[in-house]
């Protein structure tokens, strides 16, 4: 019996709703895919048949050439070409395990193949040659079938659902990744320039820190400068500046220990915890910003000495001066009053020959002084802090 138009969908938004309202498992997608795709190409065809006249009047008989150059020729291939597709997902559909997931699939699916490949065939009759003519043949035209399928029908293949708001919102998408695809070599011009960027900031960084670096230097060399030509104003007038007491008394710590300078017996310098007399010393300062140094029991000052032994250690610091030279100057980071706490290096001004020398304590608790009085050296000498007493 041959297969009336009624007996199939011929709307491709009826095709649509058709598939839609199946509850297909999530296995049979591909072949259900498959085979809408074939439904929709059979639509095309019999809607070319149609508006040739061929399907309804059956009037119009075309020669083989004639129909070799007509579209239905192209759509009867593409037409079999996917029906092909279709009976090898349908087959791998009726190969899975789970049968009783995707054995309504199966069913639906084999039902509209039949269909559809009635309708081909009436199709087929209606178009044909009669009388003498060869029937026509059904070829697939290898080097034409993908793009035939991709320029006349795949608009309408469903990739991943069968609503057609889903075909909008694919489309949306599309348009999506076409806009951000032009925006990517914008965005990789702004990376280079950033890379740019980058590299030109940590450039700039180097030379900052060289440049701060070479000031340190020329700042400590000024002082240098100061402090000898402040000694030889001193020797050409024959007589040394005496400094003036600043009214309080403070307690040298150090810093990483957190102890406090301590004059014990002869004048030799100890480490104590523990906050005592001995630990206070009087300030003084001189016009050449220098500072003195001097024990508020002993009234001796702190200064230089190479003559000091101690089992075990080596002190280049004593508190046994009994009056202020050149030995008991000491140079601090900044200026200083006294009123409040300051963390600072130390520097003997009359050290190395009166270059002046950092203070280092060494891990067996020696006060060692540096021979090197650059910007380098002060970054190796011992972080200290002068704490007021209350």
């Amino acid at each position: 019996s041959t297969t009336k138009e009624e007996d199939i969908i011929v709307s491709m938004e009826d095709c649509y709703l058709c598939y839609e309202k199946e509850k297909f498992s999530q296995d049979a997608l591909s072949a259900v895919h498959s085979v809408m795709n074939y439904h929709l190409h059979v639509i095309l065809l019999f809607q070319q048949c149609k508006a040739k006249n061929n399907y309804n009047n059956k009037v119009t008989i075309y020669t083989e050439k004639e129909r070799r150059n007509d579209n239905i020729q192209t759509c009867f291939d593409v037409c079999l070409h996917l029906q092909n597709c279709a009976d090898v997902q349908l087959k791998s559909l009726r190969s899975l395990k789970n049968k009783k997931e995707t054995s309504h699939a199966v069913l639906f699916l084999s039902n509209k193949m039949i269909q559809l490949g009635a309708m081909i065939k009436q199709l087929e009759d209606e178009v044909s040659i009669r009388s003498h003519q060869v029937p026509l043949k059904l070829e697939v035209a290898s080097k034409n079938i993908s793009s035939t399928l991709t320029r006349d029908a795949t608009s309408i293949m469903i990739n991943s659902g069968t609503n057609p708001r889903t075909l909008l919102l694919q489309q949306e998408f599309q348009a999506q990744e076409d806009h951000l695809s032009s925006l990517i070599p914008g965005l990789e011009e702004l990376k280079n320039i950033s890379h740019a960027i980058g590299t030109s900031i940590v450039s700039q960084n180097e030379t900052l820190d060289s440049l701060h670096n070479k000031a340190e230097d020329l700042t400590e060399k000024t002082k240098l400068v100061v402090r000898r030509s402040e000694r030889m104003i001193q020797q050409k007038n024959l007589f040394i500046r005496s400094p003036v007491f600043l009214q309080c008394e403070v307690r040298i710590q150090h810093l990483p220990t957190e102890r406090y300078v301590m004059v014990v017996d002869n004048g030799l310098l100890e480490f104590s915890a523990i906050v005592k007399q001995a630990t206070r010393f009087n300030l003084w300062k001189t016009q050449g910003n220098l500072y003195g140094f001097q024990n508020s029991i002993t009234n001796h000052w702190l200064g230089q000495s190479t003559s000091i032994f101690l089992p075990g250690k080596q002190n280049n610091i004593v508190c046994n001066a009994s009056s202020f030279g050149q030995r008991e100057q000491w140079e601090l980071d900044e200026d200083y009053q006294g009123q409040q706490q300051l963390e600072t290096r130390l520097l003997c001004a009359s050290a190395n020959w009166g270059a002046g020398g950092w203070i280092k304590v060494l891990d067996n608790g020696s006060i060692k002084i540096l021979g090197d009085n650059s910007n380098q050296g002060k970054k190796d000498a011992t972080l200290w802090r002068i704490v007021p007493c209350c």
